[in-house]
């Protein structure tokens, strides 16, 4: 439970029994606290841009990479079935030579 500002300034005003323009200051120094700690957790709409723009510059990054990768695969799947094909030619040639 949060406290408002009377009863902060009646506890130390009548219980700890500081002066009235000392309390007065220390219950407007821990609200101007209190209000710039809650300010710190949440962005500001620059912030927020900022953070959106960086997203969404990411996202596109990523969307160029799975590209870049997809044409990788494709080209090493190529390149890989190019090397069976030789391969069991090679197989077969030497499989012919062994039979005489």
């Amino acid at each position: 439970m949060i406290a408002s500002n009377d009863e902060i300034y009646n506890i130390f005003r009548k219980d700890l029994h500081l002066s009235e323009e000392k309390t007065r200051q220390l219950v407007s120094k821990m609200d101007t606290a209190i209000n710039k700690a809650q300010a710190d957790k949440f962005a500001s709409k620059s912030e927020v841009k900022e953070v959106s723009l960086k997203l969404e510059f990411v996202t596109k990054e990523l969307a160029e990479i799975k590209t870049e990768v997809k044409g990788l695969v494709g080209h090493l799947s190529t390149r890989i079935a190019i090397f069976m094909t030789i391969a069991v030619g090679i197989i077969g040639v030497l499989m012919r030579f062994v039979k005489l």
